[in-house]
C-alpha cells in the first residue's frame, strides 16, 4: 500500500513540477498523445495512448515526461525468452529537440522496479517528423528504439502515429 502511495507522490510531484516550471519560466506546455503503434516485435498495428506532457526551455529543447511504459524480457539461462513480460517503469522522462518539422527524441524511465536491470538499459533514442501542422496544432509520426541492445540482442525498435498540441 506504502508503495501506491509513494507512486501517486511521484506522480502528483512531476505533474506540479512541469506545471510550475512552464508557468515561472513563461514557457509553453506541449501535450503529445501517441494513438498508434507499431513495435518490430510483433510487426502489427496496435491502439495506444501515450501522453506526454513537456516544457520549453527554450525555442527547440523540451523537457517533459510521459506515461509510456517500459518494459524488458525476460529470458532465463538464455533460453525461452518472454517479450515485454518485465514491466521496468510506468513513467520515462523525455527530452526533445526540434528544428524544422523534424524532431530527436529521447526517453529514459524514471526508476526501474526490477531487480538487476538499471533503468539506463531501457533509454530510447528516437526521431520524427510532423508531417501536418495547423496553428498550434501537429500530427507527427516517430521511430524509435533501445540505445542499449536487449538480452536478446534486439534494439526493440517502434514506430508511432499521434498528434500534439501547445498551450500558452
Amino acid at each position: 500500500m506504502i508503495f501506491f502511495y509513494r507512486l501517486y507522490n511521484m506522480r502528483s510531484f512531476f505533474l506540479t513540477f512541469f506545471l510550475l516550471l512552464s508557468f515561472f519560466s513563461f514557457s509553453q506546455i506541449r501535450i503529445t498523445a501517441n494513438l498508434i503503434e507499431r513495435s518490430d516485435a510483433s510487426k502489427e498495428f496496435s491502439h495506444i495512448i501515450d501522453v506526454s506532457i513537456g516544457t520549453f526551455v527554450n525555442n527547440d529543447l523540451l523537457f517533459g515526461i510521459t506515461n509510456e511504459k517500459s518494459y524488458s524480457d525476460y529470458i532465463k539461462n538464455y533460453h525461452n525468452p518472454v517479450q515485454d513480460s518485465l514491466l521496468v517503469s510506468d513513467f520515462q522522462f523525455l527530452v526533445k529537440y526540434y528544428f524544422n518539422t523534424y524532431f530527436l527524441s529521447l526517453k529514459t524511465p524514471i526508476s526501474s522496479s526490477v531487480d538487476n536491470l538499471s533503468a539506463l538499459d531501457n533509454v530510447r533514442f528516437g526521431a520524427g517528423y510532423i508531417f501536418f501542422s495547423q496553428n498550434t496544432f501537429h500530427f507527427n509520426i516517430t521511430y524509435d528504439f533501445l540505445v542499449n541492445k536487449n538480452i536478446n540482442g534486439m534494439r526493440k525498435g517502434r514506430l508511432t502515429f499521434g498528434f500534439s498540441t501547445d498551450l500558452y
